[in-house]
């Protein structure tokens, strides 16, 4: 994972907007705005090439009432997965890739107890998947890395069970 700092945050700036923002460049994992004191925040991203998009992106912004400065964070946060376990975190989507060509299925019904990394990990046992997360909603959005993998995967999720919940594609 790779974290991006996004400085001079207007306090009035919460997370969906700033999630928002962010997506333009590359879809986000998480999203922490600090708020005692305020006027900063960090932002998830899967791999270090989607954050160095958003850095470029976002440089300079403006977010709220003010402009923003963005720059590739300097250490990797507390909760950050050990180095050298970079298999795992190979989950990045294409950012070059248009937003057309992108291949997302939205998963509705799911368990509530779901979350993104247990819906990551029973997606891939379909295809090959680059992103999956869960929304405030409770939906689960998964981008597999081909058309392909979006056609196999959703006659095989409509209707199936998970947990006891029937699945909605």
């Amino acid at each position: 994972m790779s974290r991006v700092y996004i400085g001079n945050l207007d306090p009035h700036v919460g997370q969906d907007e700033l999630m928002h923002a962010c997506s333009k460049f590359a879809m986000p994992a998480s999203v922490w705005i600090a708020r005692n004191p305020g006027g900063f925040a960090f932002v998830e991203f899967s791999d270090t090439r989607a954050a160095e998009v958003v850095v470029a992106g976002m440089q300079d912004a403006l977010l709220g009432q003010q402009r923003v400065k963005a720059e590739l964070a300097k250490n990797k946060g507390k909760n950050a997965a050990p180095a050298g376990n970079s298999a795992a975190l190979s989950l990045a989507a294409p950012v070059d890739a248009p937003r057309s060509q992108r291949h997302r299925a939205v998963l509705r019904n799911l368990p509530p107890a779901y979350e993104w990394r247990t819906l990551r990990d029973e997606m891939r046992k379909i295809g090959d998947i680059i992103y999956s997360d869960i929304d405030v909603n409770g939906h689960g959005i998964v981008e597999f890395a081909s058309r392909e993998d979006l056609d196999f995967a959703v006659p095989r999720l409509n209707g199936s069970t998970l947990d006891g919940h029937i699945i909605e594609v």
